[in-house]
C-alpha cells in the first residue's frame, strides 16, 4: 500500500491543502497513520486514485511509499564528513562565544560614553570651589553677564503691526 503524504497529494491533484480535506470529508476517507511512524498522516494511492475520479482529475504515476524513518539513537554511527564540513561546524562552535564578548565590550563602551569626562586637578585648586569654573582674563574684562541673579531679564517689547489700506481695499 503506497501512504502518500498531504503535500504530496496536493501537488499531484493541484489543489489546495483546504480543498484535500473537504474532498477526504465528503467522501469520507480518513487519513492513515503511517506504519513506521505515527506521528505522520498521509492518503493511501488508492483513496488518491478514489478522489482524483470523483473529481476529473488526472494522476501521473505514484511515487513509492515513503521510507519509513531511522531512529536517531547512540548504537547509530554518524556519517564521515568532509574536512571543509568539520573546519567549519568548529567555526559555527565557537561563533557564540566570540558573540558574547563583543557584546560585553559594547557595553563597556557605551557604559564609557555615557560617563560625564574626568578632568584633571592641579594641586593649587584645592582649596578653590570645583563648583565654579576660574576666570580667565579675557572673561574678566569683558562684559558682566545678562543673567545675573540680582537682575532678571526684561520681557519683550510687544509691537503692534501696522496696518494700512490701499484705495483698492486691500
Amino acid at each position: 500500500m503506497t501512504l502518500l503524504s498531504l503535500t504530496d497529494c496536493c501537488r499531484l491533484l493541484a489543489i489546495d491543502a483546504k480543498t484535500l480535506r473537504r474532498w477526504l470529508a465528503q467522501a469520507q476517507l480518513p487519513l492513515q497513520p503511517h506504519p513506521g511512524d505515527a506521528r505522520l498522516k498521509g492518503v493511501s494511492g488508492d483513496h488518491l486514485r478514489l478522489l482524483a475520479t470523483a473529481h476529473r482529475r488526472t494522476l501521473p504515476a505514484l511515487p513509492a511509499e515513503l521510507p519509513a524513518p531511522t531512529p536517531a539513537g547512540p548504537a547509530q554511527a554518524p556519517s564521515p564528513l568532509p574536512p571543509e564540513l568539520m573546519d567549519l561546524l568548529q567555526t559555527l562552535s565557537a561563533l557564540p562565544a566570540q558573540l558574547a564578548a563583543l557584546q560585553q565590550q559594547v557595553a563597556e563602551l557605551t557604559q564609557r560614553l555615557h560617563q560625564p569626562p574626568v578632568t584633571a586637578c592641579s594641586p593649587h585648586d584645592g582649596a578653590r570651589d570645583l563648583g565654579q569654573p576660574r576666570p580667565t582674563k579675557a572673561a574678566a574684562r569683558s562684559r558682566p553677564s545678562v543673567a545675573s541673579p540680582s537682575k532678571q531679564p526684561r520681557p519683550p517689547a510687544h509691537v503692534l503691526p501696522l496696518v494700512e489700506y490701499g484705495t483698492g481695499g486691500d
